[in-house]
């Protein structure tokens, strides 16, 4: 069980995740701009706060876009902020708009949108590396943007991937292929990734921090 939050930190608004957890308190990582946490579900927000603060300091969170991924009033679509309406309001949407009927229904619309153009990028560039067809699978994975579980000739991504640009998601997608010829994060593996994405790191970076492009 999870929960999104915004918590207030150093004079910006930050995403944290709280993963529910029997043990309080465990910061697992940040990524998509947003912070990993492991407490109980119940914590109080205030306590989560003098918790990250003591942890991050202001130099890590000025790093941090101050757009969050979504609102109730937008959401980044591939790097573009898109607005959102609620269904049965009344109101005409626009092309720069999204119906909705709420976050659960987002989140089914963003990971359907996801799977779409993943799955195109991904045919694309496995002719480019020139390696085998995979399943794809888009899910809310815990602490990774993509997988390679390259025994089962299945990819796996994160959903949220859909917020950032085609350039950012074509970089996880890369590394992700790569791993068909190196499953791990050696030398030989970062010379390959670096022929088919030199600007892998830059890219990487800004998915970590939610610069959406």
């Amino acid at each position: 069980m999870e929960k999104k939050v915004v918590i207030h930190l150093f004079d910006k608004d930050i995403g944290v995740v709280i993963k529910d957890a029997s043990s309080f308190l465990r910061t697992s990582h940040y990524a998509f701009g947003q912070i990993y946490i492991s407490c109980p579900i119940n914590t109080p927000l205030e306590k989560i706060q003098e918790h990250l603060i003591k942890v991050y300091k202001k130099e890590k969170i000025d790093q941090f876009d101050p757009n969050l991924l979504y609102t109730k009033d937008y959401v980044y679509i591939l790097g573009e902020k898109v607005g959102l309406i609620q269904k049965n309001s009344g109101l005409v949407r626009t092309k720069n708009e999204l119906y909705i009927k709420d976050d659960e229904d987002l989140k089914n619309q963003l990971t359907s949108l996801c799977y779409d153009i993943i799955l195109h990028k991904v045919r694309k560039y496995e002719k480019l590396l020139e390696t085998y067809e995979h399943k794809i699978k888009i899910t809310n994975m815990s602490q990774a943007a993509g997988k390679n579980y390259f025994k089962k000739k299945l990819l796996t991504f994160h959903w949220e991937l859909i917020h950032f640009s085609n350039e950012i998601i074509d970089s996880v997608i890369i590394h992700e292929l790569v791993h068909d010829f190196v499953q791990n994060h050696s030398s030989d593996f970062y010379d390959i990734l670096y022929k088919y994405c030199p600007r892998y790191d830059e890219l990487r970076e800004k998915m970590l921090y939610g610069v959406k492009k």
